[in-house]
């Protein structure tokens, strides 16, 4: 009868209670039933975890509670990082670059064989020539020797200095592919023109015209060709799977737990690695919104209901008992952890659905539904480590919604019953497509149909054994009991 007298006192006479304003008691309701639908909720979160450290020796025997295939991503990602750093970058020849270099060598040839063929003394000539780099670096000596040099020789000797000043800007192997390596190129070059037949004064002008010309890498990263190489050595790195039976050891009593066996236990839920209060936070956020969401949408579209503030607190109550049910049916063993896991499969959430609907509102009874399917998937899975919280929240969608349509065209009381069968034939066919799509073992199957059919009547049964006290705690009048009171047959 508690939650009857607290809806009395929410939605007695005002002048009888001493907070008299109707948005104060509604936001009082409020806030109560966002903290307790959040503390409910959330409460499993700060249930103690083992006690278990890296490096540290295990305190028990630990098996898997059920098959699972646990991925090592960490490992997995660093060994793509490897794979991907050992790849040996591609480089191209820097051909804006080189094009500038072999359009410089052909205009210096030229620059001494305008020389040659120039009719001004030696020393105008010499003058002239020192104008312009590289010759600047060269000797007034030099400089008159490749005045001398017949053209035929001259064109000789520049395309020998092209093989290895321009070649050897372009050999993927020996060119600079950093600032760093520009120093080496240049002593190459040099030493290769060194071992050449050709005369002293054009080995010093090549090796002047390297020093001032060769300033900055001749080779550039080839960025297709690399990230090529780099995508086959992605793809030949290969996810570790590392799969577990049910009740297969994980780690025994005093054995060292090392990094691998740590993240096998974090995977299978049975170590909290984080504060339990930043997942409060976020339940908490999502109870905020989904109570934001319902009142939202009865002050828009439901408040021509008769006495919906009070039918709003009926609504509430409904949905603590379905979760207050939830956490006592999770407390139940059903034979073993990973039978355990189904538990949220038997929370009976049509019973909220279907009480709302007749006492209510059909609509507001499938909104009704939607909200407790997110917090029974929530309440199953807090962590949101496995996929045992969605399947149990769309369990308990459908199997919410079916309750609601069942009772549409209740005309006794008695109807209730064939509700709860069609409550359970729809969580049946649901459970039964989440075995398919994930793979579950039939064993694991059966025992979740078994659960989803006895959903469906323990919802009837709630809904018929407390229909009544909701109606007389709220004063509410349902179409069931007018039906019942307007039978000539009723005794």
């Amino acid at each position: 009868m508690m939650p009857l007298n607290i809806a009395r006192f929410f939605t007695r006479n005002p002048l009888k209670f001493s907070v008299t304003n109707t948005t104060v008691r509604y936001g009082i309701a409020f806030v109560v039933y966002f903290l307790l639908f959040t503390f409910i909720v959330s409460s499993s979160l700060f249930v103690s975890g083992l006690q278990i450290a890296v490096d540290e020796p295990s305190p028990q025997n630990i098996p898997a509670p059920w098959d699972k295939d646990i991925e090592d991503y960490d490992k997995y990602q660093e060994d793509i990082k490897k794979a991907v750093e050992s790849v040996k970058k591609i480089y191209k020849p820097d051909e804006t670059y080189i094009n500038e270099l072999a359009r410089d060598l052909p205009r210096a040839f030229l620059t001494i064989r305008d020389a040659i063929s120039s009719k001004e003394d030696d020393q105008t000539k010499v003058s002239r020539m020192r104008q312009l780099p590289p010759f600047n670096l060269l000797t007034d000596s030099v400089l008159l020797s490749l005045t001398k040099t017949t053209v035929p020789a001259l064109e000789d000797y520049e395309q020998k200095a092209t093989v290895i000043i321009i070649g050897g800007t372009r050999n993927p192997e020996l060119g600079a592919k950093t600032n760093e390596d520009v120093p080496a190129l240049r002593e190459r070059m040099k030493q290769e023109l060194a071992q050449t037949l050709l005369p002293d004064d054009m080995k010093a002008f090549l090796k002047a015209f390297v020093d001032s010309k060769i300033t900055r890498p001749t080779l550039v990263k080839d960025e297709q060709a690399t990230a090529r190489e780099e995508s086959v050595a992605r793809a030949s790195v290969k996810l570790e799977v590392q799969r577990y039976k049910a009740n297969q050891k994980i780690v025994g009593q005093g054995e060292i737990v090392n990094e691998r066996i740590y993240k096998v236990l974090l995977a299978y839920g049975l170590v909290i690695e984080q504060s339990p209060w930043r997942s409060v936070g976020g339940i908490a956020i999502i109870v905020l919104v989904s109570m934001a969401v319902l009142a939202i949408y009865v002050r828009q579209y439901k408040s021509k209901i008769p006495q919906i503030g009070s039918k709003v607190i009926l609504i509430g109550i409904t949905i603590t008992l379905v979760l207050v049910t939830g956490k006592a049916i999770f407390a139940l063993n059903l034979g073993g952890l990973e039978f355990n896991s189904l538990a949220g499969m038997l929370i009976p959430v049509a019973w909220a659905t279907m009480a709302v609907a007749i006492l209510v509102d059909a609509e507001l009874a499938i909104l009704t539904a939607i909200i407790i399917a997110v917090f029974v998937g929530i309440l199953t899975d807090p962590l949101m480590r496995t996929t045992f919280g969605v399947q149990t929240a769309i369990v308990a969608l459908f199997g919410g919604i079916v309750g609601v349509y069942s009772v549409s065209h209740l005309s006794q009381r008695s109807d209730l019953a064939r509700a709860g069968i069609y409550v359970g034939a729809a969580n049946v066919l649901t459970i039964s497509g989440l075995a398919l799509i994930s793979g579950t073992k039939v064993t694991i199957w059966v025992v979740g149909v078994v659960l989803g059919v006895v959903n469906g009547l323990l919802s009837s049964v709630l809904t018929v054994g407390t229909l009544h006290w909701l109606e007389s705690g709220f004063r509410i009048t349902s179409a069931v009991r007018l039906l019942e009171l307007s039978n000539p047959n009723r005794p």
